[in-house]
């Protein structure tokens, strides 16, 4: 299960929260750092140890992306190697500098090598947009204009499962006063005060569990990557990363 949220703060920028849930037998991730994408532009991005792609990035160009697995498509991988990681397929677009070049690029690229996912990109430029696609293995569907908050993904009672996400975000937003991106980090650590369930945003179940809670804020000059990395079975201590990347081209030479 995976969890995603955004916050438009209009002429300020805006921020995404993602929840990344991954089995227990995966390499921990590496925490965030700017990377080199082509085009003159640098990007932010966690790092997945096992495959070396990233779930969530974002780009000088104040594009953020975001991806989640699609397992009610998904199919048995028949042989090792069949499939491309989707977190590579995130490296190849993160030289995008608008939502209509995330939209050409999937449109051009061979999508079959690739298990099924739901792809999210946010722009500022010259207004704030975001923009959902939903690839299930055999064609995609997208660009939407209007995707709704939270968009989630579960192998685990799935439509339970998003069903009683969307409720509890929907009465904290309702139930609060405070700015958006306040509610939004709250409910990015509901854990049923410290008892983490598998329906809980914060998840931990037997095989799999929350093992990342990143935070992207986009502003005028810069983008700030703040990465909370969690123990396993969320016992200890979390530990904190950030990382800065100035908004507009650089050589990336």
């Amino acid at each position: 299960m995976c969890t995603l949220t955004w916050w438009n703060h209009a002429e300020e920028g805006y921020d995404v929260f993602f929840n990344r849930d991954e089995r227990k037998t995966r390499l921990a991730a590496l925490p965030p750092s700017v990377h080199h994408a082509g085009h003159g532009l640098s990007y932010v991005a966690a790092t997945d140890a096992n495959a070396g792609g990233t779930w969530l990035l974002a780009n000088a160009a104040g594009l953020t992306l975001a991806i989640l697995n699609y397992y009610e498509k998904e199919v048995s991988e028949e042989s090792p190697g069949r499939f491309r990681s989707r977190g590579l397929l995130m490296t190849d677009l993160a030289a995008c500098s608008t939502l209509e070049e995330v939209d050409r690029a999937l449109q051009e690229l061979d999508l079959a090598v690739y298990r099924a996912f739901t792809l999210m990109a946010f722009s500022a430029d010259p207004q704030f947009r975001a923009w959902y696609w939903q690839y299930d293995g055999l064609a995609m569907e997208g660009p939407d204009s209007n995707p709704q908050i939270p968009v989630c993904s579960s192998s685990f009672l799935t439509e339970e499962v998003v069903l009683e996400r969307q409720s509890l975000l929907k009465e904290m937003l309702a139930a609060s006063s405070a700015g958006g991106s306040e509610v939004l980090n709250a409910y990015h650590h509901d854990d049923n005060d410290g008892h983490p369930t598998a329906h809980t945003v914060k998840m931990n179940r037997e095989e799999a569990q929350t093992w990342s809670i990143s935070h992207i804020s986009v502003g005028k000059d810069s983008i700030q990557f703040a990465y909370e990395s969690l123990p396993s079975d969320h016992i200890g201590e979390s530990e904190f990363a950030n990382a800065t990347l100035p908004r507009g081209k650089a050589n990336s030479e």
